[in-house]
């Protein structure tokens, strides 16, 4: 059932309290020169304001509206000579989908030794989400762009400000609650984090060997980080933006049409 404007007229004071803190943390980082700074500069300021019980908020509505803005923009760069690129790096995409699949049950086996709670369950809930105000506009735009219809580029307004409440959107999730609760999983949490992490740094360099492009822009795309936050760091870097999306779309669909099959036959049984 929609939400009242009501209650969000009576959350606006804390949303435009904290949108401001976000956009003064961006400007910091932009002067400072910090990488990705209107959504780093946002996220660390907003968790850290979080933490110290500021009444920090994100609405829902504007963390879509963002993905929403940041899909159209990555979606602008398939191009017919682009697609035919990533098309002709079908095998490394197919390697990619692998090791998704695998990164993603060791990491949660990991845990769930580590916990030895239901995450197979967390795991399933968190893996539910199709993420479609950021794939829908994606879509949409790549189709238009790969019949050859020319759009003109999102404005980079737009974009600073889609990654600005984008990463106050993560920022607000560091409650203390969260501190309180994490003590007894973070530790196996942030192992498994900067194993992964290493793992698909070698697994990227890997695969800019094999491929002949460019080491960050593999790595990038094999990382283990969420779809709008991995492309907004290829774009920001002027990496090759539509590999590492075409790289983090696609085992997303694998995982959310494998993971169910996969935890029913392998690992439910073991519970």
């Amino acid at each position: 059932m929609p939400e009242s404007l009501s209650a969000i007229a009576r959350r606006a004071p804390r949303t435009l309290g904290t949108l401001l803190l976000a956009w003064l943390a961006a400007r910091a980082a932009v002067a400072l020169g910090l990488p990705v700074p209107w959504m780093i500069g946002p996220l660390l300021a907003t968790a850290l304001a979080t933490l110290a019980g500021a009444p920090t908020h994100s609405e829902a509505a504007l963390r879509n509206a963002g993905q929403w803005a940041i899909g159209a923009a990555l979606g602008l760069y398939f191009t017919p000579e682009v697609t035919r690129l990533v098309l002709s790096l079908w095998w490394a995409v197919a390697l990619g989908i692998d090791w998704a699949l695998l990164l993603g049950l060791g990491f949660g086996l990991v845990l769930r030794g580590a916990l030895a709670t239901g995450a197979g369950a967390a795991l399933m809930r968190l893996t539910g989400r199709a993420n479609p105000w950021f794939i829908g506009p994606l879509l949409a735009a790549m189709g238009l762009m790969m019949a050859d219809v020319n759009l003109s580029s999102v404005p980079t307004a737009l974009t600073n400000a889609a990654q600005l409440v984008i990463g106050v959107s993560l920022g607000v999730r560091f409650t203390r609650r969260f501190l309180q609760a994490a003590p007894r999983w973070l530790a196996a949490a942030a192992l498994g984090t900067l194993a992964m992490i290493g793992a698909s740094a070698l697994f990227g360099a890997a695969l800019a060997w094999a491929s002949g492009l460019h080491p960050v822009t593999l790595m990038l795309a094999t990382a283990p980080g969420g779809i709008a936050e991995m492309a907004i760091t290829a774009k920001v870097l002027q990496l090759g933006v539509a590999v590492v999306t075409a790289f983090q779309v696609c085992p997303l669909v694998a995982v959310l049409l494998l993971a169910e099959p996969i935890y029913r036959r392998w690992v439910m049984p073991r519970e």
